[in-house]
């Protein structure tokens, strides 16, 4: 063992208590640990003699000639933790590695959080985007039938007024056929042809004012159900418009989980550095 390695060996202990955090120690040569002192939160099961492993990036650099700093794989010992190390020197040769880790359990966990948050968040965008299209489309659909209602209706409107013209004409017909029938009778023999026409003028009279009487209540009904319809499809518009409301409420408010998230994950990435 190099004589500037032993002497941090040896030091080791006295450096540990002048830390004010909870860290552990570790200090190489070329190839080997040839000391480890572990944390209160963290011991990695590393013995003074046990290879250095290769996923040890930090060591690794060191090695090099380059300071380490960052996250050490859990690949290298099977616990995360956050570790800087530097090259031990004799003139220009690298002949070992001190190293400082860590604990970043609660920092790990925090991560897990908010990636489970995250994903929360992706998946309530998705179902709030899917309900604000379904609910436009709905919405389209009810303005578009209230629309052709409205239409209906005032078509319907519209053949009262040709009712109305059918019943002046039966009413009419019935004051020609009661007249044909009065000059039939003063005609004696010789108009009783005329007063047979005269009263299938007037039966056919009778018919055409009871049909129209049946077809006005028919229509009547399909008014009154055409009116109900209407008013229905107003209350579903309305809805859907407070539907639509209510989604860009929840919009709003998954966008200020996105900045939460964001303004997180960037405190996490500050308290790694």
């Amino acid at each position: 063992m190099h004589q500037i390695l032993k002497s941090l060996v040896d030091s080791t202990p006295f450096l540990l208590g002048t830390m004010k955090d909870d860290v552990m120690i570790g200090i190489v040569d070329r190839e080997r640990f040839l000391c480890y002192i572990p944390s209160t939160a963290i011991d990695l099961g590393v013995k003074a003699g046990d290879p250095i492993p290769p996923h040890d990036v930090n060591f690794q650099n060191a090695l090099k000639g380059i300071p380490g700093a960052g996250r050490t794989p859990v690949e290298a010992y099977g616990v995360p933790f956050y570790g800087k190390t530097i090259p031990v020197k004799v003139g220009n040769e690298v002949v070992g590695a001190f190293g400082i880790g860590y604990n970043i359990q609660d920092q790990v966990l925090l991560e897990e959080s908010m990636e489970k948050l995250n994903s929360i968040i992706d998946r309530l965008t998705d179902r709030v985007h899917t309900i604000a299209a379904h609910a436009e489309e709905h919405a389209a659909t009810s303005e578009t039938m209230q629309k052709n209602s409205s239409l209906t209706m005032e078509r319907s409107n519209q053949t009262d007024k040709v009712l109305s013209f059918i019943k002046g004409i039966a009413e009419q017909t019935n004051l020609l056929g009661l007249n044909a029938a009065i000059e039939a009778a003063r005609a004696g023999q010789h108009g009783a042809t005329f007063s047979v026409v005269a009263k299938e003028i007037r039966k056919l009279s009778g018919d055409s004012a009871n049909a129209t009487v049946e077809v006005g209540g028919y229509l009547e009904n399909v008014k009154a159900s055409m009116r109900e319809m209407v008013y229905g499809l107003e209350g579903i518009t309305q809805s859907y418009h407070e539907q639509s409301q209510s989604v860009e409420e929840m919009t709003k408010m998954i966008e200020l989980l996105h900045e939460i998230s964001n303004n997180m994950n960037m405190y996490i990435k500050r308290m790694s550095q």
